[in-house]
């Protein structure tokens, strides 16, 4: 059973101003499972997509990022939830002034990623 310690989980840049550090994955183990952390410079999103094979969790671990989830536009904040089901568009931007941070869940190893507008 591996504990991983936040200094060995980075993993380099997912998108433009967008680092991920991955936690949990086939990499340590995981046979259906990946988990890490998005931290998102100021100004800077995870653009618009989907996931055709899979849903995928995200919780705010600082907010707050305005979202579109869906036809569904809003802000979400520090201790919210959101969870994007197969196939439906989802977006997050940091429109703040510092960083910030989110944990994603994915119930697979092969996560599958559509960039859509």
């Amino acid at each position: 059973m591996p504990v991983i310690r936040a200094s060995e989980f980075k993993d380099g840049e997912a998108f433009p101003g967008v680092e991920r550090g991955r936690l949990v994955n086939s990499d340590v183990g995981a046979g259906h499972l990946d988990m890490g952390e998005l931290l998102i410079q100021p100004g800077k999103a995870v653009p618009m997509h989907i996931h055709e094979t899979h849903e995928e969790a995200m919780y705010i671990l600082d907010g707050p990022f305005d979202y579109v989830l869906g036809d569904e536009t809003g802000v979400i904040h520090t201790g919210d939830a959101m969870l994007a089901p197969v196939g439906v568009k989802h977006f997050l931007k940091n429109s703040t002034t510092e960083p910030k941070r989110l944990l994603f869940i994915f119930p697979t190893t092969k996560i599958n990623r559509v960039l859509v507008d």
